[in-house]
């Protein structure tokens, strides 16, 4: 076994025995010649980045682990999952587990907040089994995964308010019903280069108040989208195949944040009318759009305009009575002759503007 220095036992231990150098991935290089036969039934905090055995040992009951953090681990898996319990733990990271195929029932662990498993690049390809999760987790981080399908029973999950499936390239959907989970605040696809279908939104959420669609393939937003009434950041940077934006993005009245930044194939916005009273940063950078969005007095909280690298040749005069605005990028806006008179700014960038006079 693997004993603190200078201690003679380990029965009363509850917290990982490694030394402070092994909790660096840099130190973590331990052989292990006749494997390990098992640790404290007392450990309720195990921290071993780069745990170089394929399980948990077989006579170790984790049943009073806390928390179980074993990033960059060769694991294949926990244990036998007939015999492993984690009735107490709260916290789980695996991240970066790349040998990582399967994950015991959880179902029974019902103190669970937080499971990362981002970067097991093998495992998660489906979550059929999503009902062995525990219903109450908080967090959920399948980064960088294979996972292919997220079920529709992922509804049972009610607890759930983060769900992070960044760069998960072969994720193409989601089901309606993770529109169910009515503690969801944080929906996060950046990168997920094959996503294409956003689901219909058929009730309204108020809780969801990120979501971050960046360098998807979604071609549309749906029409539906005025039933995230809670929503306050839309990020949709580097949609390349963003085409169609529907007018009743206008009614999301406690939105803060929107980005269409990098969005090529987006040439306009639907007219602005009374809505988005809450807006305070638009950034339209680098889009196709040939006139910028009008009337701005419209946008009674703007703070922020990015406009850098678009077609525009004017801006609407109406950006005078944009009275909040404080920060305008025009960066690389080549075709843009003048500038009408503008309202009290903290920061104006302009470079860039060949045309400008």
């Amino acid at each position: 076994h693997v004993c603190r220095p200078g201690h003679k036992g380990h029965d009363d231990l509850t917290s990982s025995s490694l030394p402070p150098a092994y909790h660096r991935q840099s130190a973590c290089k331990l052989y292990l010649s006749q494997g390990l036969q098992t640790l404290p039934e007392s450990l309720r905090y195990l921290y071993w980045d780069g745990y170089p055995l394929k399980s948990l040992p077989s006579k170790f009951s984790p049943e009073n682990l806390v928390e179980l953090k074993m990033p960059r681990s060769l694991v294949k898996q926990l244990g036998e999952e007939d015999l492993i319990y984690l009735g107490n733990l709260k916290l789980m990271d695996l991240s970066f587990c790349k040998h990582l195929t399967e994950l015991p029932d959880l179902s029974q662990s019902r103190k669970m907040e937080h499971i990362n498993l981002y970067g097991c690049t093998r495992g998660c390809s489906s979550l059929g089994k999503i009902s062995e999760l525990p219903r109450n987790i908080s967090v959920l981080d399948l980064s960088c995964t294979a996972i292919e399908v997220v079920p529709s029973s992922i509804e049972c999950l009610f607890g759930l308010t983060t769900i992070y499936l960044n760069d998960c390239k072969r994720l193409v959907s989601l089901p309606t019903s993770i529109f169910k989970l009515k503690s969801l605040k944080s929906l996060d696809l950046n990168g997920c280069s094959n996503f294409e279908c956003f689901p219909d939104i058929l009730e309204p959420t108020v809780h969801l108040e990120l979501l971050n669609l960046s360098k998807t393939e979604v071609k549309q937003l749906p029409v539906e989208i005025e039933n995230l009434i809670g929503l306050q950041t839309l990020n949709l940077c580097r949609c390349k195949d963003l085409e169609f934006v529907p007018d009743s993005i206008y009614d999301l009245n406690c939105l803060k944040t929107l980005s269409f930044y990098g969005c090529l194939k987006i040439k306009s916005l639907p007219p602005f009318s009374i809505g988005l009273c809450s807006l305070e940063e638009l950034n339209l950078g680098y889009c196709n759009i040939l006139q910028a969005p009008d009337p701005l007095v419209c946008l009674t909280s703007l703070r922020s305009l990015n406009l850098s690298g678009t077609r525009i040749q004017s801006l609407p005069a109406s950006i005078k009575q944009a009275s909040q605005l404080r920060y305008l990028w025009l960066t690389n806006c080549k075709r843009l002759p003048s500038l009408p008179e503008l309202p009290v700014l903290r920061h104006l960038e302009a470079h860039g503007c060949t045309s400008l006079k």
